[in-house]
């Protein structure tokens, strides 16, 4: 069962009240599926036909190359929306892969409900419409974050860059990452054992200090 109200953290139903969510609820006859830590929720090269919500856990958007090596493109929390970009740019087949990274529950909604306003025209899901929107300007500004971690020149200045993203972002100097060592060489396309390599003389260094996907800047030293 959808519960309403833990929708209203989602950026596709800014603006929304519960009733107004209840509604396209019943309208775009969402469903709700549950998936085991390493499922595929989407497999790269399957038709387009779903926009998926997280509705709990987290899952991560891979790509693989065609010999089998693994790059991680983003990574997708609660309350976030997947598929749509894809969606509106009208590609048929999905050119990636999301994997549940923990159990998960997914909110499934036909892309055809999404983009076509319904036969009641209401209000709402003309609000849904313009938020989709800005859904796809935060995953354009996602990108463009990755795309300066990865251009950076070593392995050094790519994790550098990325903390320093994050600790902007959450507004801290200590916080969780959402990615396990391999999963953070597959997002900024590096060597396991060269990242772990950095990451152990940053920490000599006394310029950040973690434990697992725990991080501390410190900020007295620059790194």
């Amino acid at each position: 069962m959808i519960k309403d109200f833990l929708l209203n953290d989602c950026l596709l139903f800014k603006n929304m009240t519960d009733d107004n969510i209840k509604s396209l609820s019943n309208c775009f006859k969402m469903n709700i599926k549950t998936y085991k830590k390493n499922d595929y929720i989407v497999k790269m090269d399957d038709d387009i036909e779903y926009i998926h919500i997280i509705y709990s856990g987290t899952c991560i958007i891979e790509e693989e190359d065609y010999w089998g090596n693994r790059s991680i493109m983003d990574v997708v929390l609660r309350n976030q929306v997947f598929g749509i970009s894809y969606a509106y740019a009208n590609i048929k087949k999905y050119p990636v892969s999301l994997v549940a990274k923990e159990k998960t529950k997914v909110i499934i909604i036909p892309v055809s409900k999404v983009f076509s306003p319904c036969s009641k025209h209401c209000v709402h899901h003309n609000t849904l419409i313009k938020n989709a929107v800005e859904v796809l300007a935060i995953k354009n500004i996602s990108l463009m974050e990755k795309l300066e971690h990865i251009s950076k020149r070593t392995t050094r200045e790519k994790i550098i860059s990325f903390l320093s993203s994050f600790a902007t972002k959450t507004n801290s100097n200590d916080f969780y990452i959402p990615f396990d060592r391999q999963e953070l060489a597959d997002y900024l396309l590096v060597d396991r054992s060269a990242l772990s390599s950095e990451l152990s003389k940053l920490k000599k260094s006394n310029l950040i200090d973690y434990h697992k996907n725990h991080f501390i800047i410190n900020y007295e030293n620059k790194l």
